[in-house]
């Protein structure tokens, strides 16, 4: 599993846009909900639309993805206690390449957990959630603005 880190803002008009730069491809997206009482959070599981092996996402042709994401629709994590976003706080955005969707769920909870006993977010829990996924490991740039 590829592990993509970003920071970002939304807005109270409850629609996002996400820019991330990923290799040329077309994907399927999959959204979750984990914000916690201090943090907004928002999961993007991701896999290739055809033939996704589940091997890193090496192809050299790299392409801005747009995401519109409707915050109200996201789901929530299940089994967890999740809040509904704060449009006023930021949000942290974790995106996971990983062509086993019955694993999105297990990548949902430990990102919660770790949101959820941050109090300051940095570079630490960037580096604590890539060591712990399987597979390479590589921190990506996007951000959340109004749309």
């Amino acid at each position: 599993m590829e592990t993509y880190n970003c920071f970002g803002y939304h807005y109270a008009n409850h629609q996002a846009q996400l820019e991330i730069s990923l290799p040329n491809e077309v994907y399927d997206y999959e959204y979750c909900n984990i914000s916690s009482n201090n943090w907004n959070g928002l999961v993007i599981s991701l896999k290739k639309n055809q033939n996704d092996t589940g091997a890193g996402l090496d192809n050299p042709n790299m392409d801005f993805q747009t995401l519109l994401v409707d915050l109200t629709k996201v789901p929530k994590l299940t089994g967890e206690v999740i809040n509904d976003y704060d449009h006023t706080k930021p949000t942290i955005v974790f995106i996971y390449h990983n062509k086993d969707v019955s694993e999105y769920h297990a990548n949902n909870v430990f990102c919660h957990k770790e949101l959820s006993n941050r109090n300051v977010i940095d570079a630490l829990i960037l580096k604590e959630i890539c060591g712990a996924v399987a597979g390479p490991a590589k921190a990506g740039v996007g951000s959340l603005r109004r749309v």
